[in-house]
């Protein structure tokens, strides 16, 4: 008969093979399944280093685990940590673990508004959080900085992000429209760069160019001209289509069945794609001119110069809701969430508005001050940070939460700041300046290459260097991507002489 270990505390039904002279257990003796083990003895066998039970990582309470896993990154735990046992899987699997650890770090109310436990990742928003927050909080050293001036010769009012942020799109008062590939950045040349970043210009356009936003590989551009076009960005900026309006287009949302456009003349226009661009309806809810937009399946919401933000509901075809601004402090941008309920407005004081928009609310739930001095121009939101953009010449990122703290300011620009977008922490700002500054994470290879050319003086890394890129750079993969706020919004600043 084989010999069976005989401590007390081991359960695992070691057994010794005297045959082979191995030791095989069914599980470890810390009591966690793992596969069939193999210990090689030899002649020295010694039946006390059998199971000697020894203390053990998994040995430790829960709570002290999860308070060991604050030090580590939240995506490391969630993507390799749960892969080490099933135990680790249990514990770190926990929506809840998610939610404390983000309320320890940061203790304001995260998210601003109530939201059901039950279907809020608090997995990802943890992820998106901390990285955000790395990620700016140190951005001198985190994140490469560029700009990009050689596209206009005059004011840049509208910057969009397209293909995952690899291609930017500016517009200006020059009346062209820059196309900028970001792949072409380098950090450790960053002037020399930017001038090979510009793909081409697109000039098609008899007024300012004020507006953009875009659908899959379509962008869409919106002029004082009185007109909106479309772009076939995958053949390289080929002009599409043409809509002839009324007035100057000031701001735009665009899906699949509709394109809505706000205008000079007070109105917000409705069209259907499907349809040829026909008119669908006409909405005359203002007084003056329609700043900013954004739109969902059930909602347009609308901003005015007449200091009103109006909320129209699709289903019903009326006017939800009608919010009335202090005076002469009108509303200049918005970035809309309908999943969260959130509703961002940003207005001529510089102040933030926080809307509740859950459940067709639409109540000013706070007002904040977040630093700014000058008209807040632009306001993007998501998880992991809240940006905004203002004429005091700054780009601040902010916390997520209620009474949002600013993680860092970018002073990169000399003149008022007109517009932002931001996309896969790519982030992107247009100026009166008439440059376009990018801001984008430094990548595994920065690091390592400027760690070399710090090293070594006057030689050339890495030898000659090839340029894959074709020359049809627009043409890239065609996976677009376009959500609904990722751009803040579509966020457009004051241009009457009243503003």
């Amino acid at each position: 008969m084989k010999p069976v270990c005989n401590e007390d505390m081991c359960q695992n039904n070691c057994v010794l093979d005297t045959s082979t002279t191995s030791f095989t257990s069914t599980a470890s003796c810390s009591g966690y399944e793992t596969s069939d083990t193999n210990l090689n003895l030899g002649d020295s066998f010694d039946e006390t280093m059998l199971c000697h039970h020894q203390p053990h990582l998994l040995d430790l309470p829960p709570e002290v685990l999860l308070h060991m896993s604050t030090f580590l990154e939240a995506r490391f735990v969630v993507k390799t940590l749960t892969l080490v046992c099933k135990m680790f899987h249990r514990l770190f699997s926990h929506e809840s673990s998610w939610k404390i650890r983000i309320s320890k770090r940061w203790p304001k109310k995260y998210p601003v508004l109530d939201v059901d436990d039950d279907h809020f990742n608090w997995k990802r928003a943890c992820i998106e959080r901390e990285e955000t927050y790395r990620m700016w909080y140190q951005h001198n050293s985190t994140m490469n900085a560029f700009t990009l001036n050689s596209g206009h010769f005059a004011a840049i009012d509208s910057v969009h992000l397209m293909q995952g942020g690899d291609i930017c799109i500016s517009g200006s008062r020059d009346r062209t429209i820059a196309i900028w590939d970001l792949r072409k950045l380098d950090g450790l040349e960053p002037n020399e760069s930017s001038l090979n970043a510009k793909v081409k210009s697109l000039a098609k356009h008899s007024g300012w160019v004020w507006s953009m936003t875009s659908l899959g590989n379509t962008l869409c551009s919106a002029s004082w001209d009185c007109k909106v076009k479309f772009w076939d960005m995958e053949a390289g900026g080929t002009e599409t289509y043409s809509i002839k309006g009324k007035s100057a287009n000031l701001c735009m949302s665009y899906k699949e069945d509709s394109l809505i456009v706000g205008s000079f003349d007070k109105k917000v226009t409705i069209y259907d794609p499907r349809a040829g661009y026909s008119i669908v309806k006409t909405l005359r809810q203002h007084s003056k001119p329609v700043l900013c937009l954004a739109a969902d399946d059930d909602y347009i919401i609308s901003g005015s110069e007449d200091n009103t933000v109006v909320v129209y509901d699709r289903r019903a075809g009326e006017i939800l809701k009608r919010i009335e601004l202090q005076k002469y402090k009108f509303p200049m941008s918005m970035s809309y969430c309908s999943e969260y309920g959130e509703l961002w407005i940003g207005e001529k004081r510089g102040l933030l508005h926080l809307l509740d928009a859950s459940h067709g609310n639409f109540d000013i739930v706070k007002t904040y001050d977040v630093g700014h001095t000058g008209k807040l121009t632009g306001v993007l939101h998501n998880l992991g940070c809240l940006v905004t953009c203002s004429y005091d010449k700054t780009v601040k990122v902010h916390e997520p939460n209620a009474d949002p703290g600013t993680i860092c300011t970018l002073s990169g620009h000399s003149g008022e700041v007109a517009d932002i977008c931001m996309m896969n922490n790519v982030l992107v700002s247009g100026s009166s300046d008439m440059t376009v500054n990018v801001w984008r994470p430094k990548t595994i290879a920065d690091s390592d290459e400027s760690d070399t050319k710090a090293d070594e003086t006057h030689v050339a890394i890495g030898g000659e260097t090839v340029d894959n890129e074709s020359d049809n750079a627009i043409g890239g993969n065609g996976n677009n991507v376009n959500v609904d706020g990722a751009c803040g919004g579509e966020t457009v600043h004051g241009m009457s002489e009243s503003s």
